[in-house]
C-alpha cells in the first residue's frame, strides 16, 4: 500500500488475511485500517485489532454515514427499551435465522 493509505473492510471478514493485515499494520504505522467486518466478528478479545494504533472497529454499520447510522441507533434503543421491559421485540434474530443470514 502506497505511505498513508488507508485499508476499509466494509464487505466480509473472511475475505483478509487478517493475520498478515496484523503483520502489515505493526510494522507501518502510516498505514491505517478501518474495519467495519472481521473473522470472527467482533474480534476476538485478544485480538491485536483492539489494540494498535492505527486500527478503528466499528459495529458492522457496512460503512453507514448520515441519517440512517441515526436510524440504526433509535431501533437499537428501541429494542433494547422493549427487551428491558419484557415486551415483545420488532427484530429478533432466532439460532436458526444466523445459519441463513449473512
Amino acid at each position: 500500500m502506497p505511505p498513508n493509505a488507508t485499508f476499509i473492510n466494509t464487505g466480509r471478514g473472511g475475505t483478509v488475511m487478517e493475520d498478515d493485515l496484523v503483520e502489515v499494520l505493526r510494522s507501518r504505522p502510516d498505514l491505517t485500517a478501518l474495519l467495519d467486518v472481521t473473522e470472527p466478528e467482533p474480534p476476538r478479545p485478544e485480538s491485536p485489532f483492539w489494540s494498535l494504533p492505527n486500527v478503528r472497529v466499528s459495529s458492522h454499520i457496512a460503512g453507514s454515514i448520515g441519517n440512517e447510522v441515526r436510524r440504526l441507533a433509535e431501533i437499537v434503543i428501541e429494542e433494547f427499551q422493549a427487551w428491558e421491559s419484557d415486551r415483545p421485540l420488532r427484530y429478533v434474530v432466532t439460532e436458526a435465522m444466523l445459519e441463513t443470514m449473512a
